[in-house]
């Protein structure tokens, strides 16, 4: 990637850099964008906006364009918002990517104005943040935490994904996203704080983001927040105790619960989230370690399968080739059946022909004799 694709002078003349809001579909990324921009962020032009919809009626305070160019860049790497793509090293500053970068530089330099502080949200960035963040290396992070359970139940009821689909979603997002930001700076919020205590959210944005935001944004901040529109929400200790979420998920949600409260200090949190992201990663190879082990037993019975497809199909073609012998046999016995009824015809012909013949010799009587 050439310099000349990078923005360092967008953001300039504020405090500190833009603001990227991250998070996991479902977990407050569009309220939390909503409270930014009442105290004080540039979310871009309303016309550049994604419109609200059933499922979000509140909005989605993300930058339609910006969003869009998410989607080409997973849909380059092969995947999907719901089926993230494996990424090697590097992969951000590919050649490959250079239009994609060009028009991205060309969007963020025509919608947002040098020296105001602005920012955008989009939860596809948890997957394409090292591409973001060469174009925009002075970013600052908010990311946004739920429950893996609730973000599963909201899921379902939006996109009809299963449970397993979504929580392992939920982790690849969060990972990514955790793993990305690390040593950045950084706010972690958690949704159900955003619900339950809109006004401690809202000065706690309010500090992060500097003193742009007053006392009367930080109040309508806190106002936007409609606790009508949380549909799933289960406790802390339900999911520590009973839930279907993996024990990775587990821990690595628990630990940005005490980012998130303030219990650890984001000075301290980075070891943690190694420690956390590490035992992730140990699951996660005994996971391949037994999906190795399931594909090589499902690559068996596929071969076993196809040594039955094929017996099947040889006994397919013999029991053809019997139905054709059948058939031929029936048909000649058909043919014989005629033929015996045509000679019992002529036996019968024959035979009343005899009876004729004898009855008009015995008629005829001896010849006679001449005196």
């Amino acid at each position: 990637m050439s310099d000349s694709n990078r923005l360092p002078s967008i953001g300039a003349g504020v405090s500190q850099g833009p603001i990227c809001v991250l998070g996991m579909h479902r977990s407050g990324t569009s309220a939390v964008s909503r409270m930014l921009n009442l105290l004080g962020v540039d979310l871009g032009p309303e016309v550049h906006r994604m419109e609200a919809s059933d499922d979000n009626p509140a909005g989605f305070w993300e930058h339609r364009m910006l969003a869009n160019l998410n989607d080409e860049l997973l849909a380059r790497l092969g995947g999907s918002w719901d089926r993230p793509p494996e990424t090697p090293p590097g992969w951000e500053a590919a050649d490959s990517l250079d239009d994609i970068r060009t028009r991205a530089a060309a969007v963020i330099t025509h919608d947002f104005r040098p020296g105001t502080l602005w920012g955008w949200k989009d939860p596809r960035t948890c997957l394409t943040l090292p591409f973001w963040r060469a174009l925009v290396p002075e970013m600052r992070y908010v990311l946004c935490v739920r429950s893996p359970q609730d973000v599963a139940r909201s899921l379902e009821a939006r996109n009809g994904l299963t449970v397993g689909q979504s929580l392992a979603l939920w982790h690849t997002y969060t990972e990514r996203a955790v793993a990305h930001t690390t040593g950045a700076s950084r706010l972690v919020v958690s949704y159900d704080e955003v619900v339950d205590q809109p006004q401690e959210t809202a000065a706690r944005l309010q500090a992060f983001i500097g003193p742009s935001a007053t006392t009367r944004s930080v109040a309508l901040a806190a106002e936007s927040i409609d606790r009508a529109l949380r549909h799933h929400h289960s406790s802390t200790l339900a999911l520590a105790e009973d839930s279907p979420v993996p024990a990775a998920s587990k821990r690595l949600y628990l630990g940005l619960l005490l980012l998130a409260s303030g219990r650890l200090p984001e000075s301290s949190a980075e070891g943690l989230l190694q420690i956390l992201a590490r035992e992730s990663a140990h699951d996660a190879e005994q996971l391949r370690q037994r999906l190795t082990v399931l594909t090589a037993e499902l690559a068996r019975l596929d071969a076993d399968r196809r040594q039955l497809d094929a017996a099947c199909a040889a006994l397919e073609v013999e029991r053809a080739a019997l139905e054709t012998d059948r058939a031929t046999i029936e048909a000649a016995r058909a043919v014989l059946a005629a033929r015996n009824a045509a000679l019992e015809e002529q036996v019968r012909d024959l035979t009343s022909l005899g009876g004729w013949l004898r009855r008009r010799f015995r008629g005829a009587g001896p010849p006679r004799r001449e005196p």
